[in-house]
């Protein structure tokens, strides 16, 4: 078995991985170049090309995986090479964030396939987001209507002249949080280099403010023909309602008209994340499922 030549991504490879994605359009909310290549260094993230394909090698708390393969057409042998591959190599015994539909294909081979809700990603209509229509609504409506009454405000998508207030955010959003310490370092340096190369990854982004300070953010690009995958969205807790008016104007002023629907990621099992998710009822949830010899 011949070894695999993995290399950590750089710029140079947005091509390549644009061509792979816009072909094979997987629906999970990694599997864009923007979100692998910011993840890249406290993720690990490597890919090797085999044969017509890519595969994915990543690592978080020191446990190495593949992630789900891309552009192969028999399943069954692929995710048997690499299964077979990562345990003659040291590598690891497992595939992680495998799309419900991609284990169609391998439920009857006898692996090991594990429900992993932690990474489900939640989608929703984008009208009922740019709009809030509903009593099932009415809160963040009272939420933004308080915000928009309290603060004089503005929303404008962001440029590059936002970096520095965005980065200001960031980081005083840092110091109200208590959550793994290690998990919130890796989300600011993930945000740092997404902005540090924000023209070259497609992306787009609003910034809401109050008088001169940017208060909240949100960035996010196309995960597919019908779909908007929101990547962050940090706010200033100071504001009541931030969070709701910068999710609404964000989302009425870039997404509405262009997607269907948008793909706000997972909740990682954090309770508090989870039950804000949830509260704006999506209409789906893309199952992930991890596999293991």
């Amino acid at each position: 078995m011949d070894k695999l030549k993995f290399k950590t991504l750089s710029l140079d490879d947005k091509l390549l991985f644009d061509k792979y994605f816009n072909e094979y359009p997987s629906g999970i909310s990694e599997y864009t170049f923007t979100n692998l290549y910011v993840w890249r260094n406290s993720r690990e993230v490597e890919y090797a090309q085999y044969n017509e394909g890519l595969i994915i090698l990543a690592c978080f708390d020191n446990e190495k995986y593949f992630m789900p393969p891309i552009g192969f057409k028999d399943n069954k042998k692929i995710f048997t090479f690499l299964l077979d591959y990562g345990i003659k190599h040291n590598i690891t015994h497992s595939i992680k964030r495998v799309h419900e539909k991609q284990i169609y294909s391998i439920q009857n081979m006898g692996l090991k396939i594990t429900e992993d809700r932690n990474n489900f990603d939640y989608v929703y209509n984008t009208e009922d987001m740019a709009f809030l229509k509903g009593r099932k609504y009415s809160s963040k409506r009272n939420f933004v209507k308080k915000f928009c009454s309290e603060y004089y405000h503005r929303y404008t998508p962001y440029t590059n002249d936002c970096k520095k207030a965005s980065l200001n955010l960031m980081k005083k959003w840092l110091n109200n949080k208590n959550i793994n310490e290690k998990t919130l370092v890796s989300e600011y340096k993930a945000i740092e280099e997404f902005l540090n190369n924000f023209e070259n990854l497609n992306a787009i982004g609003g910034v809401l403010c109050v008088g001169l300070e940017i208060v909240a953010f949100a960035f996010g690009e196309k995960l597919n023909k019908n779909t908007f995958v929101i990547h962050f969205e940090k706010g200033d807790f100071n504001y009541s309602g931030v969070y709701q008016t910068i999710n609404k104007l964000f989302v009425e002023n870039e997404i509405e008209g262009q997607y269907d629907f948008i793909n706000r990621e997972q909740d990682l099992g954090i309770s508090g994340i989870r039950k804000a998710k949830l509260s704006y009822v999506p209409v789906k949830m893309i199952k992930k499922y991890n596999v293991s010899a």
